[in-house]
């Protein structure tokens, strides 16, 4: 979720004094992101508030905010804002060291919004945060559409990310599915989806184990070598078939879930 991507990936650091807690992030009612988010009901710009007054770690200058909705952020006094970059892997590319995870962007989490969840995406763009992940599964493709959408025009901003490797039966019941048809199929379904040339990172969004990793990645292989990816990653693998999937092909990323709640990446 964005909530999810945004929060858990930041070094938050502790602050007096502390009341109450919102997304993992001491409260100071005085703090106005804080009292945005009391006043927010949209996880994506809960997120991104959080973001933009709690963390400067990932930004090398503070963000000069617009006036938005009677609310303006005193400290911010016009400076320019640059979001850090960070290396992908041993690819060269660099990618915003905050990413924007957009599968509660089409209702995953309550009621749809795309005018709100379109300004988000939009507002993360201009604040330098251009690596976005999606999801064939994420709403059956819904997701995938709303974003290519929402990125058309601004595509050279974009490092775009999505997964293959989940797929929902008629019964609603989504499981791994690695076969070497599935991956190829997906992969031109979120192309199509997306409104892209080229996949920036396809991921297999979750492992099959009636399917050799070293079987799976080969198809990832072809799609790179054919120009239909550009890097490949896996999600929520375990060491050993990390190691094996990188032996077959280079592993630009490996996208594991991590919170307070979710230490296993912690203790792989």
């Amino acid at each position: 979720s964005v909530s999810n991507w945004l929060t858990t990936a930041l070094p938050v650091r502790p602050v007096a004094p502390a009341t109450s807690t919102v997304f993992g992030v001491a409260d100071r009612s005085a703090v106005p992101a804080v009292q945005a988010v009391r006043a927010s009901t949209h996880a994506p710009i809960r997120a991104l508030l959080l973001v933009r007054d709690m963390d400067r770690s990932s930004i090398e200058y503070y963000p000069s905010i617009p006036k938005r909705d009677g609310l303006r952020e005193s400290r911010t006094r016009g400076y320019d804002r640059r979001m850090k970059q960070r290396k992908l892997g041993n690819t060269g590319e660099q990618v915003s060291a905050l990413g924007l995870g957009c599968m509660g962007m089409v209702g995953w989490y309550g009621q749809r919004d795309d005018a709100e969840a379109r300004a988000t995406l939009h507002r993360a763009l201009d604040l330098g945060i251009n690596h976005l992940d999606t999801a064939a599964v994420y709403q059956d493709g819904a997701n995938e559409r709303f974003v290519g959408e929402a990125i058309r025009g601004r595509r050279d901003e974009v490092f775009i990310a999505t997964k293959c490797g989940l797929v929902r039966s008629p019964e609603g019941r989504i499981t791994a599915d690695n076969q070497a048809a599935t991956i190829r199929r997906s992969c031109d379904e979120s192309l199509q989806r997306l409104g892209v040339e080229q996949i920036d990172l396809f991921y297999l969004h979750r492992i099959d184990p009636r399917v050799a990793i070293e079987d799976s990645m080969g198809v990832m292989a072809d799609l790179v070598r054919t120009g239909k990816i550009r890097f490949a990653g896996i999600s929520e693998a375990g060491p050993e078939t990390l190691r094996r999937a990188h032996r077959t092909h280079p592993l630009a990323a490996l996208q594991s879930e991590l919170s307070p709640w979710t230490r296993n990446a912690c203790r792989a």
